[in-house]
């Protein structure tokens, strides 16, 4: 049995000096002394940062999912849009993103990210609508109020 809060520090101070691999082992042995699903879905989203970061992008898109499945997160959408996009699946990462755009009108990020995505393909209108939306919600949205601008 492994102390979980030592195997967490031990795997952050891993991957500060860059030593991927072991700071995942670390994180995986944390996660197996892990009680509680948020406890355990902070674990993952960092393990699957770490998987993405070395390029193991399966094994990303695997544990994002897995991590959202316990909670909803902007963030974790995001990186996720981020991966299938890193890998040339803009249509999917598109599809994500306006899945959740829809059933989560206040994630204004992940609605800005929708536009970029949108503004790459040519669907202009498309871009505009979104940003609109966030604007909507968020009027001082730096990066909504750019992109638009980008587009008049």
């Amino acid at each position: 049995k492994h102390d979980r809060l030592l195997c967490m520090k031990i795997a952050k101070i891993y991957e500060k000096k860059g030593f991927l691999d072991n700071a995942i082992r670390y994180y995986e042995l944390a996660l197996k002394e892990t009680e509680g699903s948020l406890a355990k879905r902070e674990i993952i989203i960092k393990l699957a940062n770490l998987y993405k970061k070395k390029g193991d992008f399966t094994k990303a898109i695997r544990l994002y999912k897995e991590a959202l499945k316990i909670e909803e997160d902007e963030e974790a959408y995001i990186q996720l849009a981020n991966v299938y996009m890193e890998i040339g699946k803009d249509e999917e990462a598109l599809r994500l993103l306006y899945d959740v755009v829809s059933k989560h009108k206040e994630y204004s990020k992940a609605g800005v990210m929708l536009a970029y995505i949108y503004m790459k393909k040519g669907f202009y209108d498309s871009a505009v609508s979104v940003l609109i939306d966030v604007l909507d919600r968020k009027p001082k949205d730096a990066r909504a109020n750019y992109f638009l601008s980008e587009l008049y």
